[in-house]
């Protein structure tokens, strides 16, 4: 079996050098640093995910209120159309 240049072996204590390195054509590797880089675009994605579900939930509770804020409004505005004479002035009858 061939055996795969040092910038190609996994990250996990394969590669030349120290423990927990591995070299690339770019110089070593440090397994922490690539494991939390790749643990911190996690969490923020998960982070973004959990805001943009957040917004989702707004926006509806928003448009609801909205809707039933514009219903309401129409209804007090014929109630107090009713009220009022063909003139525009305010019926005397009950």
């Amino acid at each position: 079996m061939r055996e795969l240049p040092s910038y190609l072996r996994v990250l996990d204590g394969g590669g030349e050098g120290e423990s927990g390195s591995a070299s690339n054509p770019f110089g070593p590797l440090r397994v922490g640093l690539i494991q939390s880089r790749i643990t911190q675009d996690q969490a923020l994605s998960e982070s973004l995910n959990d805001l943009e579900r957040r917004i989702d939930e707004l926006r509806f509770r928003f448009f609801t209120v909205l809707d039933t804020l514009n219903t309401d409004t129409d209804l007090l505005a014929l109630q107090n159309l009713s009220f009022l004479s063909e003139d525009g002035m305010p019926s005397t009858e009950v």
